[in-house]
């Protein structure tokens, strides 16, 4: 699995002789993580949302 850009930062960071301390580094890692999860709740109800208002048809193959 590749790096996530927060993990290509720190990498970057690092290899550029950045001191960074590893707690700041978990901090802001943990706060991307909880951002993409309220991202995908927010795409959850987008889709929901489109569903209603947009439901499927069913084709009646019963002829």
């Amino acid at each position: 699995m590749g790096k996530n850009k927060l993990e290509e930062s720190f990498t970057a960071g690092v290899k550029r002789g950045e001191r960074g301390s590893t707690a700041e580094y978990h901090k802001l890692k943990d706060e991307v993580m909880q951002v993409e999860q309220i991202k995908r709740g927010i795409l959850e109800i987008v889709r929901e949302e489109h569903r209603r208002e947009h439901p499927q048809r069913s084709h009646d193959h019963s002829r």
